[in-house]
């Protein structure tokens, strides 16, 4: 919860966005943890710093990761999708084209919510 609080305080932060998706990525290796970062909003916050910072290639590459690791929760893929998970991968990936960590991690998050 305080990750999330953190990211929602700081959206305009691009550091605190950044630390703030590495460290639910790290935490979405249980799906115990998964559920609490839906539960306090981990998915939309991890969506809007996406999208307020397409240009940074470190929010970009740890959000794909979050967001693929929340997906493997049938529920979280679809609050994902819902939260504007697939427009920020897509905005990402564009925005970094030369980038094959972005690349990677966004063609994983894709595959798996395309599959919903």
């Amino acid at each position: 919860e305080a990750v999330v609080a953190g990211m929602v305080a700081h959206t305009s932060n691009a550091g605190v966005q950044e630390e703030g998706c590495a460290a639910l990525g790290n935490l979405a290796g249980s799906d115990e943890n998964r559920t609490a970062i839906a539960r306090a909003g981990g998915i939309e916050a991890v969506v809007a710093g996406m999208l307020a910072h397409t240009s940074a290639s470190g929010i970009q590459e740890q959000g794909c990761v979050v967001l693929l690791k929340l997906t493997v929760d049938d529920e979280n893929r679809k609050a994902v999708a819902r939260a504007g998970g697939v427009e920020a991968v897509v905005a990402g990936m564009e925005a970094h084209r030369s980038s094959t960590a972005v690349e990677k991690e966004g063609r994983s998050a894709l595959r798996i919510l395309e599959s919903q």
